[in-house]
């Protein structure tokens, strides 16, 4: 099949490109930032040697921390803080551009990078201060670099695929098993080309070269993963979420989307671009979650969700095929509308949009000097950082802090038993309480707690509930019920 050329094709990216940045920036203004992304803040709040012993307590690779740290020499604003990963989701809308038009043709580029653009799931991705965006972003790129290796073999294109690789494992380890699949594909693509298979081993084993410094420190992240982990085992209905997830969350999306990544297969001209981007997205996803059948606690639905931008090239593939060009702009139109709606109607995070609620009502209420005590380290870490003229503490009461929950960054003077409430309490002084529904931990012994000496019961601001003491008075911005006998 023959590629057909695309008319004003920089104009209609520079408009994706447009409409993609609008569409995270608005995301990334809706909400304060979360537990996740507070996590990673505080881990480069930090001089570099601090930040590097943090990451040797965490689980992940430290390229995403290290680009982090120095983002953040430049500025602190929760837009900043986010605007790394506003960069990589941007650049990600441009590398599957990149991979669907080297494998289809610049029409199929242009509708994968829409459908990316517009896609809620990567619009959330591409502005949460995590290292998603940054790894989705490497991995597409290596997807690409290593196609276009495969394809025509030169020393650039193979130093390119190692450079990418590289990145990707840096950035998150799940990398390991895409670039694993992409591997296997590779051998099996330049079985008959010599020249093909040597830049392929070349490139790879540099790649592994470039990530030996990190393979230290991962021996120890393993072990410690499995001896404290919070992802479960997965289930056949975990895969079925994908597919919905990936249909932006509608069922009978899925199937029509389904049908319409299975048309590039029956097409003699895509049929190997099709089998590649399949074993590469869907090959991946279903290789983690064996492994984490198998009792590799690795297998989460966000996790996987990188072989959307795979996805979305096989879409363009596919609508690409429709033969009448009135039809083929109608059908690409509806699914581009259809992604924009789901976006447009896609609620905020909700525990950021808790915190938001929590934030207008306790700005003006908690004054210097008030101790807020909390159930959770969801709760701590946004008090910390939104209301900073109190002190700040969590309540253990005898429960222990895992990684995951931030215990490489929680000081052991902000761990605080049942009895340091009483005394609190017993002296008269304002305090406050707060916790998270869904929280890492439970904090169901802490809430008792608190209900036996808070003024009132507590108020609810969607996923935060929150007590004061009657020193704090009856605060004004809250509805304080009276209690009941």
């Amino acid at each position: 099949m023959r590629d057909r050329p695309l008319r004003h094709e920089p104009l209609w990216l520079g408009l994706v490109l447009a409409a993609a940045t609008l569409l995270r920036v608005r995301e990334a203004l809706r909400t304060p930032l979360w537990f996740d992304e507070l996590y990673s803040l505080s881990a480069v709040q930090r001089s570099l040697a601090g930040t590097f012993e943090v990451i040797q307590r965490d689980v992940h690779p430290p390229l995403h921390f290290l680009l982090t740290w120095f983002w953040m020499r430049a500025g602190d604003a929760d837009l900043w803080v986010r605007g790394a990963s506003l960069l990589f989701g941007i650049g990600g809308v441009l590398a599957v551009w990149a991979l669907g038009r080297t494998t289809a043709g610049p029409r199929a580029g242009l509708v994968a990078a829409a459908v990316l653009a517009l896609h809620p799931w990567h619009v959330y991705v591409s502005q949460e201060a995590r290292s998603y965006a940054l790894l989705w972003c490497t991995l597409t790129l290596a997807a690409w670099s290593g196609w276009r290796l495969i394809e025509s073999p030169t020393r650039g294109r193979m130093l390119a695929y190692a450079l990418c690789a590289a990145a990707a494992l840096w950035s998150h380890y799940l990398a390991g098993v895409v670039l694993a699949v992409l591997g296997l594909w590779g051998l099996l693509a330049g079985a008959r080309d010599a020249a093909a298979r040597r830049a392929w081993l070349a490139g790879n084993a540099l790649a592994l070269v470039a990530f030996a410094p990190v393979a230290v420190m991962l021996t120890r992240q393993v072990a410690r993963a499995r001896a404290d982990h919070w992802v479960p085992p997965p289930t056949a209905m975990d895969l079925l979420d994908i597919g919905r997830r990936i249909a932006a969350g509608s069922s009978v999306a899925m199937l029509a989307l389904a049908a319409l990544a299975v048309v590039p297969l029956l097409m003699p001209a895509r049929r190997r671009q099709a089998v590649f981007l399949w074993s590469v997205g869907a090959g991946s996803v279903l290789a983690c979650w064996l492994l984490g059948l198998a009792g590799y606690r690795m297998f989460a639905v966000k996790y996987v969700l990188f072989a959307l931008p795979f996805a979305a090239v096989l879409f363009a593939i596919g609508l690409d095929a429709i033969p009448r060009a009135v039809l083929r702009g109608l059908a690409t139109a509806v699914l581009l509308a259809a992604l924009a709606r789901a976006t447009a109607l896609r609620p905020p995070q909700a525990e950021a949009a808790s915190f938001a609620r929590a934030s207008d009502l306790l700005r003006s209420e908690v004054r210097a000097g008030d101790v807020c005590f909390h159930a959770d380290t969801h709760a701590w870490f946004w008090g910390r950082h939104y209301l900073p003229q109190a002190t700040h503490v969590l309540l253990l009461m005898g429960r222990d802090l895992p990684y995951f929950e931030g215990a490489a960054l929680v000081p052991e003077s902000a761990r605080v038993d049942a009895d340091s409430l009483q005394r609190t309490h017993d002296r008269g002084e304002r305090w406050w309480a707060l916790t998270v529904h869904k929280a890492g931990l439970d904090g169901a012994d802490a809430a008792e707690r608190f209900d036996a000496l808070a003024a009132a019961p507590p108020e609810s601001l969607g996923l935060v509930r929150v007590w004061w003491s009657a020193a704090a008075g009856r605060p004004r911005a809250l509805v304080a019920r009276p209690r009941l006998p």
